[in-house]
């Protein structure tokens, strides 16, 4: 699951890697806001997808 996730987030511009079934999200501590709520709706979306949720 978290392989086909990183997946669907890489096909949205969203680099993370999956470490099993988990996704692994490492941002810099430099992020703004806005990155960072757009990195974490682009996650919520492609987990959705691919839970068919």
């Amino acid at each position: 699951m978290g392989f086909r996730v990183c997946l669907r987030a890489r096909e949205k511009g969203l680099l993370i890697r999956p470490l099993g079934d988990v996704v692994v999200v490492m941002p810099p501590l430099s992020i703004s806001v806005e990155h960072l709520e757009k990195m974490l709706d682009i996650i919520r979306d492609s987990i959705e997808e691919v839970a068919g949720g």
